[in-house]
């Protein structure tokens, strides 16, 4: 069996962890207890305070690497199409197309 959680239970969750950590911690606390320790542990953070929007917004974000791959994906399309890269950003590139050459995805 599991837990079901309600939307405003979610949102007090996602104040203290990750989004995609909430499900595997509830059925955690739920195998530890049941309803009681789930409800408990929810009633607990329900009383601190808020997060701030920083906070809220780096729980929100892709990974940080998840983002920079993005972007260097980006500028790689840019210098495949002719664009000029200013030269710190082409030698960067450089590197970091060079190591995934040297270590690429099995």
């Amino acid at each position: 069996m599991s837990y079901t959680l309600t939307a405003e239970q979610r949102e007090i969750c996602e104040r203290v962890m990750l989004p995609s950590e909430v499900d595997n911690y509830i059925q955690h606390r739920w195998d530890e207890g049941g309803n009681a320790t789930v409800e408990g542990k929810i009633a607990v953070w329900s009383a601190e305070p808020p997060i701030g929007y920083e906070e809220a917004r780096r729980r929100k974000y892709p990974e940080l690497g998840d983002q920079l791959d993005v972007i260097w994906k980006q500028f790689n399309q840019d210098r495949l199409g002719g664009k000029a890269l200013i030269q710190e950003v082409d030698d960067m590139l450089g590197g970091i197309l060079a190591t995934k050459s040297a270590h690429p995805k099995s």
